[in-house]
């Protein structure tokens, strides 16, 4: 059998996003955003934007362990909505003035892996609302997708893992997480599936550097980044039907 056949036959499953970086150009944006409305509620000035340093890189997680690195508690879950809500207000305002944009090609990368016969979901680390306020705001339509966000759990994988049982993935088939940053890679790492590596320049380098082995700076080459779904679902397909399975598929 040819490779190419081989990946026909076997490479089909459920491919999940992450939102910030991934289908939304809002990575910086969002870091900036994030520090204004921790600042105006909590008062921390100075934290740490690594998200790879907390114990979960969700939102409502990160609130709680900001609170607790600098004020020795953590912060309460009515601070966290406070939060959200002076985030919230910061992401509205900047969508209406045409700020938050998608990543090229994402308004059209979910119809293009339905019909190359693939399964979507969404699995954030954001907040439902404000996840949604981005999509939204680039115009990304998601009417039907199975969506996860840190309103669910507080483990990245965990939140896959629930945008999965949302989406009706069957099990024994590759699941691929489409990420930006190296939390993404280390939650496709844990839940043993595969994983593409959206991003580009000195944060595609982080994530090689990391041991993402399939990175893209976007989704204009529809065909390419199909081929390099098929590869990261062939990996993770190998892994199921071994002694080993990955624990997500």
């Amino acid at each position: 059998m040819a490779q190419g056949d081989e990946l026909e036959l076997n490479a089909r499953g459920t491919v999940v996003f992450d939102v910030d970086g991934t289908l939304t150009r809002t990575h910086e944006l969002d870091e900036a955003w994030y520090r204004v409305a921790i600042r105006e509620v909590l008062g921390v000035e100075e934290f740490s934007t690594d998200w790879s340093s907390y114990r979960h890189s969700t939102d409502r997680s990160i609130v709680r362990e900001i609170g607790e690195r600098h004020r020795g508690r953590e912060a309460s879950p009515e601070e966290g909505e406070q939060v959200l809500d002076a985030y919230a207000a910061l992401l509205a305002d900047a969508g209406q003035q045409g700020h938050v944009q998608p990543v090229d090609g994402a308004r059209s990368i979910v119809g293009s892996l339905v019909a190359a016969k693939w399964g979507v979901a969404i699995a954030t680390g954001g907040w439902s609302r404000t996840a949604r306020l981005k999509l939204d705001h680039a115009g990304i339509e998601c009417a039907g997708v199975a969506f996860a966000s840190a309103d669910d759990a507080d483990p990245r994988e965990r939140i896959i893992q629930i945008a999965l049982g949302r989406a009706g993935h069957p099990k024994g088939t590759p699941v691929v997480y489409v990420g930006d940053g190296r939390w993404d890679l280390l939650a496709a790492q844990r839940l043993q599936c595969g994983f593409v590596g959206l991003a580009e320049g000195d944060r595609a380098g982080a994530l090689r550097a990391a041991g993402a082995t399939l990175v893209t700076d976007g989704y204009r080459d529809v065909t390419a980044f199909l081929r390099l779904v098929e590869r990261a679902g062939l990996e993770c397909s190998r892994e199921v039907h071994g002694q080993e399975p990955a624990r997500s598929c």
